[in-house]
């Protein structure tokens, strides 16, 4: 079992960090496509696709020194972007703190709840923000609490933050009973990801 940082949950006054516990299962796939460097010498314009199974773990590198990670939990996954080199991701989570809404579920979650009316097309995409380094992390963690104190009502830290989408396909639900929480037993995805300026 390994210890997973998940992000944070922002009160009114201070942020508490999150931690699960999940299997050390975990699957590695391929980049499919080129990377290209912008002027900054920044990775821009990254795509990977892959296959996660229940309670699997995905990681492949993203470009720019970070790490993609699919998190599993009980129901599903959650998407987050880490340092890559990190062992342990318990003071890192360049995703959760860039993601907005920042409590209650947000578009980092993939939970078979959400799918169980298949008519639901349109929760087959997930949005997500994400930092390029730790500082600025720190300086978008602190924007964060401001926003949930009060005292700003704009999430603007003023650092770059990549923007990503993953798309699901092929998935497949169990514990479907009755007055049962839907789990998402497999499913294939793909991302990708582009860079923009402070935002």
């Amino acid at each position: 079992m390994g210890v997973f940082y998940l992000g944070y949950w922002l009160g009114t006054q201070q942020a508490v960090k999150i931690y699960v516990e999940v299997p050390h299962v975990i699957h590695r796939d391929v980049l499919v496509s080129n990377l290209s460097t912008n002027q900054d010498n920044i990775q821009d314009n990254i795509q990977l696709q892959g296959h996660v199974s229940r309670r699997q773990t995905y990681e492949k590198d993203f470009g720019n020194g970070l790490v993609f990670q699919l998190i599993p939990n009980d129901n599903g996954w959650n998407i987050e972007i880490i340092p890559a080199g990190v062992q342990n991701a318990n003071d890192y989570g360049f995703a959760s703190i860039a993601t907005p809404p920042f409590h209650g579920p947000t578009p980092l979650q993939i939970e078979g709840w959400s799918f169980a009316n298949a008519s639901d097309t349109n929760e087959t995409t997930r949005d997500f923000f994400f930092v390029l380094n730790k500082q600025d992390a720190n300086i978008t963690a602190d924007t964060v609490q401001q926003l949930m104190s009060g005292k700003t009502s704009d999430f603007s830290p003023g650092v770059p933050l990549g923007q990503g989408e993953l798309n699901i396909q092929n998935m497949k639900l169990g514990n479907l009973a009755s007055k049962s929480q839907a789990w998402i037993e497999s499913m294939d995805f793909s991302v990708s990801s582009k860079m923009s300026r402070k935002k």
